[in-house]
């Protein structure tokens, strides 16, 4: 069996983030069952924040980009943890140490909303 190891790197962009409250989720799991991409899918946002307590965060795994930042769980939290602020670490971590591949379809979007204005690509309407 492998031993997995943290990435300091990615724990201190965390804790740069406000991870510090990282530690004060006690993983009731309101934030999940809040979450509105449960709607669609599961979406387990209490399994993130386990793994990033742990240090061991699956970065290859297209949660990491999913979340829509709407704050629910942040409202429903007991603990007022800033999963915002650390699912955005975590993103932040992924692209400045290039640890994982972003998406194709946010790489797209980002190159239009820069070269268009418009995330679909589209010429503004004059």
């Amino acid at each position: 069996m492998p031993v997995l190891a943290p990435l300091k790197e990615v724990a201190d962009i965390i804790k740069e983030a406000g991870g510090e409250e990282l530690k004060l989720c006690y993983q009731c799991g309101l934030c999940t069952g809040v979450c509105p991409w449960n709607t669609v899918r599961s979406f387990l946002v209490r399994r993130i924040m386990h793994q990033a307590q742990l240090g061991l965060v699956d970065f290859e795994d297209e949660d990491m980009w999913l979340c829509v930042t709407c704050r629910a769980c942040v409202e429903r939290c007991p603990r007022s943890v800033g999963i915002i602020d650390i699912m955005k670490a975590l993103r932040r971590g992924i692209t400045e140490l290039g640890i994982a591949k972003v998406p194709d379809s946010l790489r797209i979007t980002i190159k239009n909303i820069s070269g268009t204005g418009n995330p679909l690509g589209e010429p503004p309407e004059n």
